[in-house]
């Protein structure tokens, strides 16, 4: 397993942003409740990886194929 030093995050402008609403479930007397908070990343792994044992190089993503 990777450590997680080798992500890297980024919080975009804004920060944390939170928002009610007493109108969306105002016949149950009921108030919702919002919260976002926006981040990007990226991986700071830029070639693939060679293993201690084998010659196959390896990534450190995959990807799923649709189901």
């Amino acid at each position: 397993m990777l450590p997680i030093s080798v992500y890297q995050t980024i919080t975009k402008a804004g920060g944390m942003q939170t928002a009610t609403s007493m109108h969306l479930y105002f016949d149950a007397d009921l108030t919702a409740f919002r919260t976002t908070f926006r981040m990007d990343g990226q991986s700071k792994i830029l070639n693939p990886i060679a293993p201690a044992k084998g010659s196959n190089t390896l990534s450190p993503y995959i990807q799923l194929g649709a189901r």
